[in-house]
């Protein structure tokens, strides 16, 4: 689970530039203070998604797409911020309920929906804040293969009471059994 997942020669010099402002953050901090107030590795991750949007618009357009500009982002538009490999702990994992410490931040209670395996190790930790206004975390875990429960054969599922599910651009959802949802209208909150 590396910041960069893959790097072709098309976009290298983003690769450098990104390495390159990963390397003037300390200066950063000291001419601007409110990048103290945040945890470097999440300022790192902030950078590589930077890179990572404009390299997906570079491959966009030289597959013949028209595309347009990344636009300026206040700092209140950000709705996620990912932690990765230092920076947050997991404490108190006793039941749903858990506490998340992160850097610069401190302790939060959460409530998970299912248990992290003892044998997996976080490497990430994304927090994001929703448009209903609720925040949810993810966790980017690393586990040996063995430790990955088995898989059944294709031949030994029962499908008979299973639905194909389709994230539209018409519906919000469009089922293989002809049911669809609309789109929720979530502009009053």
């Amino acid at each position: 689970m590396t910041a960069i997942s893959s790097r072709s020669s098309t976009n290298s010099c983003n690769y450098f530039g990104q390495k390159k402002h990963h390397y003037r953050l300390p200066d950063w901090k000291d001419e601007f203070p409110v990048f103290s107030e945040v945890n470097s590795k999440a300022l790192q991750r902030t950078i590589t998604r930077f890179y990572q949007n404009l390299d997906s618009l570079s491959g966009q357009k030289q597959n013949g797409n028209k595309v347009g500009k990344l636009k300026w982002k206040s700092p209140r538009e950000f709705k996620s911020m990912t932690y990765s490999q230092s920076g947050f702990e997991l404490k108190n994992t006793s039941g749903r309920h858990a506490i998340l410490w992160l850097s610069k931040i401190g302790d939060i209670k959460i409530r998970s929906h299912r248990e992290i395996p003892d044998e997996a190790d976080i490497k990430e930790v994304t927090v994001k804040k929703e448009t209903t206004g609720d925040w949810f975390v993810s966790f980017g875990l690393e586990t040996d293969d063995a430790d990955l429960p088995e898989k059944p054969a294709l031949d030994k599922l029962d499908s008979s009471n299973s639905v194909g599910i389709d994230l539209g651009i018409l519906t919000y959802v469009h089922t293989s059994d002809g049911k669809t949802v609309d789109w929720l209208d979530l502009e009053d909150e």
